[in-house]
């Protein structure tokens, strides 16, 4: 069974590492998340700093952090992810600020000895690491090559994320279903058929900001922040298509996002919430 859950991840992300590039700034919505975590990302990390991106994907945050002068260690499941990031970063000149490709799980990441970060960021894998003991354990492999100091930037889906995205597509009696398998007490999501699998998402879990941060204070991290990806415009995307018609007018949105999405109510309630950790 766990063989075939990582399959069916890895064959998700694989199949189509554009479609995965262009999720995230195909239009000023998709946007919203990227750039209220690299703000965050921003204001918590020092200059030239090594950065380990586990779970990567095509590389979008890591390039971006490239372009400021840190560098990066690329980790991710799928390897045609990888070599998109690669390109990406080829085309920029940025190839020097790679320290090490690696495809692999993120959970099963082996560093070399004496390889240490000031960072990490992990702002996919904790979707798709089902069960609450493989996520500490997860966890306690980054602290081993952390510095002390060091920050882990960790994204999170909501459990309301599920059941907006299904309203939105009509999946009443599937929504059914998850109700009657008690989805809102574990947060667990296996598709209930390949259809589901191949058009919304392979098996993940969802969590409630409760539950993300004693996951990071259980594991010496003290928490320092954490906020909505989205803030309030979570799931608004044909009002932001319709309001925004310039970068001036989206980053004037972004400004104002920002004043509200740390509130709790508000990351429960999003798509997505990033929580940044301190190491003691």
């Amino acid at each position: 069974m766990k063989k075939n859950i990582d399959k069916q991840i890895h064959d998700y992300y694989d199949l189509n590492p554009k479609k995965e590039w262009l999720r995230t700034q195909k239009n000023y919505y998709s946007n919203i998340e990227f750039e209220i975590v690299q703000r965050k990302i921003k204001e918590h990390i020092e200059p030239s700093s090594k950065i380990l991106d586990l779970g990567c994907g095509t590389g979008r945050h890591a390039l971006a952090l490239a372009k400021m002068g840190h560098y990066v260690g690329l980790v991710d499941i799928s390897m045609q992810s990888l070599n998109f990031a690669v390109e990406k970063f080829k085309e920029l000149g940025l190839e020097k600020n790679i320290l090490h490709v690696t495809c692999c799980k993120a959970e099963e990441y082996v560093p070399q000895p004496g390889e240490y970060y000031d960072n990490v960021l992990i702002f996919g894998p904790f979707y798709h690491i089902l069960k609450l003991r493989d996520r500490v354990a997860c966890l306690k492999n980054i602290l081993s090559f952390l510095k002390p100091g060091g920050r882990v930037f960790a994204i999170f889906l909501t459990r309301c994320s599920v059941l907006k995205d299904f309203l939105k597509r009509g999946y009443f009696n599937e929504t059914r279903t998850l109700f009657e398998k008690k989805y809102m007490q574990h947060g667990e999501y296996y598709p209930l058929n390949d259809k589901l699998g191949n058009e919304y998402m392979p098996p993940i879990v969802t969590h409630t900001l409760d539950e993300a941060t004693k996951l990071f204070i259980k594991n010496n991290l003290e928490v320092e922040t954490a906020v909505a990806c989205e803030s309030y415009a979570a799931f608004m995307k044909p009002y932001i298509d319709n309001i925004i018609n310039s970068e001036e007018e989206f980053s004037n949105m972004i400004d104002v996002l920002v004043l509200f999405n740390g509130y709790n109510y508000i990351i429960d309630n999003a798509d997505h919430f990033l929580v940044i950790g301190r190491f003691k």
